[in-house]
């Protein structure tokens, strides 16, 4: 355990401290901003439904169910039980870019929405989902950068967001399957 915190530290140090572009404070700051993010969502979900009439639209709707799933199970379980404090409160020389709310860090909610969104269309539209998962790598990185995630918080909350991803898009999938009425043809 010694070593894995010894490496967090160390990533943190270099993702927030050496590796700073003071150019890019002002896009880290807009990649990881919720209204931001929101925004990009909503023009994202409208894309899908547009380029890809029901299998956008199923796509759309299975991000938003993984993120919802995500982000419960993020926020409700592990937060409080895993209790890892932020790198802004544990170390005196973070620099900290942004405001950011709850003492708990662990996984990282931004990490893990983007990445159950990402996901859950990747797993539908994976030419679209490659290039939402790039853009959550993004988003994972700023949190780091901006000093208030430890780089093992985005790394929890993107493998608890790839996992909601998948397990939405499977239910979804088998659901819609075993609808009345299913056909399986062009769009799926």
């Amino acid at each position: 355990m010694g070593q894995l915190q010894a490496l967090d530290r160390y990533l943190l140090h270099k993702i927030n401290g050496v590796w700073v572009c003071h150019l890019l404070d002002g896009v880290m700051k807009m990649v990881s901003n919720e209204t931001a993010i929101a925004v990009a969502v909503v023009l994202i979900v409208l894309f899908l439904g547009i380029r890809y009439r029901g299998r956008g639209a199923a796509a759309a709707l299975s991000g938003l169910g993984a993120v919802v799933l995500a982000d419960l199970v993020g926020s409700r379980l592990l937060r409080p039980l895993l209790g890892h404090t932020r790198p802004c409160i544990s170390l005196s020389d973070v620099r900290v870019l942004v405001e950011w709310g709850g003492a708990y860090s662990m996984p990282s909610l931004h990490a893990t929405n983007v990445f159950a969104f990402s996901t859950a269309v990747a797993t539908r539209i994976p030419m679209t989902g490659i290039l939402l998962l790039a853009g959550a790598a993004i988003v994972a990185y700023s949190r780091v950068y901006l000093g208030v995630h430890w780089p093992s918080d985005v790394l929890v909350g993107a493998l608890l967001g790839t996992a909601a991803g998948i397990s939405v898009s499977l239910a979804t999938r088998r659901l819609s399957r075993a609808a009345p009425g299913h056909t399986t043809g062009v769009g799926e």
